[in-house]
C-alpha cells in the first residue's frame, strides 16, 4: 500500500462569477494505492478531491476509486469514477467516470 495524501488551501477570487467574489476552499486528496496481483492496483482518490467551501460552509465528499493495470514497462490503463456521498448544497457532479492510459518513456 502506498499513501500519498495532498492537502491544498486556496484563497483568491473566482473567475467564474460576473462580480468579484472571494473564494476560500480546502481541498483534500487522501490518495492511497493498494497493489493487487498480476499488475493490478486499486487507487483511492487519484483524481477527485474532498473539498470544503469556507464561504458557503459546505463540504463536497465523493467516493473516488480507480482500478489500474500495468500491461508492461511502458503501458498501463485504468478505469474508475467518483460518486458524491455528501455535499448536496455544492454545485458539483453527482457521479462521473474516467479512463486513463499511461505511456512511460
Amino acid at each position: 500500500m502506498t499513501l500519498a495524501p495532498f492537502v491544498r488551501y486556496f484563497s483568491g477570487f473566482s473567475p467564474q462569477v460576473s462580480s468579484v467574489a472571494e473564494v476560500r476552499q480546502l481541498t483534500i486528496f487522501p490518495a492511497m494505492t493498494f497493489v493487487l496481483r498480476d499488475g493490478w492496483s486499486l487507487l483511492l482518490y487519484p483524481e477527485n478531491p474532498i473539498f470544503y467551501d469556507q464561504q458557503q460552509g459546505n463540504w463536497f465528499v465523493p467516493l473516488d476509486l480507480q482500478l489500474a493495470r500495468k500491461l508492461d514497462d511502458r503501458f498501463g490503463f485504468a478505469v474508475g469514477g467518483a460518486y458524491r456521498l455528501g455535499g448536496s448544497g455544492v454545485p458539483a457532479y453527482r457521479y462521473l467516470f474516467d479512463v486513463r492510459l499511461t505511456i512511460r518513456f
